[in-house]
């Protein structure tokens, strides 16, 4: 194993020997950690900020989806959540959405719409709007 001294030395000997090529080392590795740094920076605050608007986005703390019915097992575990801690247990909407064609009479075509099917309680966190208002 090479010792720290020897490490030491040998980059004295190089540096020394080409300062522009020290340089350019230096400058590398300076920018490599500042891009890394910024990357992570930029990571987190992501993060940060989609934690703090993921209540208002999805509408409740967590949403499990599925292409048909749940399976019984799973509906017994959502059933068991509901029921949990005494009457304080997490609370259940269903929503059911699909892709379908509207009619537009505005514009005598077609569109593609998203249709959503909402249950009573949903959402848990901020507000539905609708325009206009009220239909």
């Amino acid at each position: 194993m090479t010792s720290p001294g020897f490490v030491l030395k040998l980059a004295w000997r190089e540096g020394r020997a080409s300062r522009r090529r020290l340089a350019l080392l230096v400058a590398a590795v300076a920018v490599g950690v500042a891009a890394l740094v910024a990357i992570n920076s930029f990571t987190a605050n992501l993060r940060d900020s989609i934690r703090d608007q993921a209540r208002a986005l999805l509408g409740a703390d967590l949403a499990l989806s599925t292409a048909g019915p749940f399976s019984p097992r799973a509906e017994e575990i959502i059933r068991v959540i509901a029921a949990a801690g005494g009457g304080r247990g997490a609370r259940v909407a269903r929503v059911t959405s699909f892709g379908a064609m509207a009619y537009v009479a505005r514009t005598s075509g077609a569109r593609l719409v998203q249709v959503w099917a909402v249950g009573p309680g949903y959402p848990f966190y901020g507000s539905i709007e609708t325009v206009p208002a009220g239909e």
